[in-house]
């Protein structure tokens, strides 16, 4: 017997908003478990768009760790010597930039301090495995998961809601919420 048309229509599936949520997300909370995202995705069901979601904050992570490793590598390549703690980011440095451009591709809010602080963790984690000659794959993104999960926390409750786009102001201040 075929699902009838009400069935059909409740099920919801990934739009480019889910996408851009996913990516927002990602500013306070790099590795959740599939418990949290069906928090942060009220909407989403369906067992195989929760999967896809973790697919893609998978790629998310890859794509932040093959930032953080270029940047330590620059950076230990101009001072090998040179202490962790002296590494810092800055809001406008061009780097970080493109990070909250690709994790807010709409521009709408400011990336919270808990990223920045994720990001400057993550390069001197990067940046020690380099130091001490252990920079094999695997040890790094472990140092770095843990970094993570100390600074990560829980996205505002407007980014959790259903209609969060709502609340989404593309190049335009954050939202007051």
């Amino acid at each position: 017997m075929a699902p009838s048309n009400d069935h059909l229509s409740s099920q919801i599936k990934l739009t480019l908003q889910h996408f851009i949520k996913a990516k927002m997300i990602f500013f306070w909370t790099q590795l959740p478990s599939t418990r949290k995202i069906q928090q942060y995705f009220p909407d989403v069901e369906d067992p195989s768009d929760i999967e896809q979601i973790e697919k893609f904050f998978r790629a998310s992570r890859i794509f932040f760790y093959a930032k953080i490793r270029q940047v330590a590598r620059a950076l230990f390549a101009q001072k090998p010597h040179a202490h962790y703690n002296a590494i810092t980011i800055r809001e406008d440095y061009k780097f970080y930039k493109l990070l909250s451009y690709y994790f807010d591709p709409l521009r709408s809010i400011k990336p919270p301090e808990e990223f920045r602080c994720t990001v400057i963790q993550s390069i001197q984690d990067y940046f020690v495995a380099l130091q001490t000659g252990v920079e094999d794959e695997s040890e790094f993104m472990r140092r770095v998961g843990q970094a993570m999960m100390q600074i990560e926390k829980d996205p505002p409750e407007w980014l959790q809601s259903r209609d969060f786009m709502e609340f989404v102001h593309p190049e335009g201040d954050p939202p007051s919420r």
